[in-house]
């Protein structure tokens, strides 16, 4: 079985999607975001309701207006968040200008112990039986070594559909080698 290298580069965009994808598919980040839109929501309503009695002195419209409060955040604040996200993400890797600061070319190895990827002057090795859970969408695979974080591997860094077929091929030999010996 040969070692398999892909040379490609990471900029803002692939970052972002990276951070959507995990937000969208953590069961960590699900819960956490359920507690802040609940929470929020209810914060929001109970403070409606104590201003508008203040102001009114009617329980119906005081209760009311801490309702409708609350669903509108409870509907509106998953929406917002995650533009949030985006935005956070994109300052976060890109400057003012737009241009990405962390822009780099990155080279992912597979010899057969273990998963070897250089950028910049870092260096990561991720034993095959460490692999977390690799997840494949429409632009990138992501190989995630614990519950957060990953390898971004961009969709255009696979030369052509065999060189995707390779990869997963051995990925998943090397992946399943590694949990059957640590058994």
């Amino acid at each position: 079985m040969t070692d398999i290298t892909l040379r490609y580069r990471l900029g803002g965009e692939d970052y972002v999607a990276f951070n959507e994808e995990h937000t969208a598919n953590s069961p960590v980040i699900q819960k956490q975001l359920e507690k802040n839109r609940n929470g929020t929501a209810l914060a929001f309503a109970v403070l409606s309701f104590a201003m508008t009695w203040v102001w009114t002195q009617n329980i119906l419209l005081s209760l009311a207006f801490g309702i409708v409060i609350g669903l509108i955040l409870a509907f509106v604040y998953p929406k917002q968040m995650k533009k949030s996200l985006h935005t956070q993400t994109w300052r976060m890797f890109c400057s003012e200008e737009g241009d990405p600061v962390r822009e780099a070319d990155y080279i992912l190895t597979m010899p057969p112990d273990a998963l070897h990827c250089t950028w910049n002057k870092n260096h990561l090795i991720i034993d095959y039986g460490n692999l977390y859970k690799v997840i494949e969408s429409k632009t990138h695979v992501y190989l995630y070594y614990d519950e957060i974080q990953a390898l971004i591997v961009p969709q255009h860094a696979f030369s052509d559909t065999d060189a995707k077929k390779e990869f997963f091929g051995v990925l998943e030999k090397r992946m399943t080698a590694a949990k059957n010996t640590a058994s």
